[in-house]
């Protein structure tokens, strides 16, 4: 275990120097956050996968009142191609991914976007699904 440590400490130091000038770029302005219109919940982290993401999207959904039109955005991990779509239920997991097929099999009105750009997404869902909640 003190391996380990030593071995990662490098690592975590190049980290955190990365997050450091990343901070320090969106507080000189080099970088934007971008605002919507459409009130969004972010669900992610630095894990690859495996560490619920799905299962709480899903949770999520259902939390959400029916009278909300919910859309997803996803990159569609796995998939074959890369041109944006918006997901149906006859997409195959080869088409959209394992995880949105998932979710649209699931949810079938749901509003979900496969999209390895998310800003991009967000402004199509905004522009022509119009939904409540991303």
């Amino acid at each position: 275990m003190r391996l380990l440590r030593i071995l990662a400490f490098p690592l975590a130091l190049l980290y955190g120097i990365g997050i450091y000038i990343r901070n320090a770029l969106y507080d000189m302005g080099w970088l934007r956050s971008e605002k919507f219109q459409t009130k969004t919940i972010s669900v992610g982290n630095l894990s690859i996968g495996g560490t619920g993401k799905t299962p709480m999207i899903e949770w999520l959904i259902t939390q959400i009142p029916a009278t909300f039109k919910v859309a997803v955005v996803t990159r569609g991990y796995g998939r074959k191609g890369s041109t944006p779509l918006l997901a149906l239920t006859d997409h195959s997991s080869k088409e959209i991914g394992d995880e949105p097929k998932q979710l649209i099999t699931k949810f079938p009105d749901l509003c979900l976007r496969v999209d390895g750009n998310r800003r991009r997404a967000i402004q199509w869902l905004e522009a022509t699904m119009k939904p409540d909640i991303i």
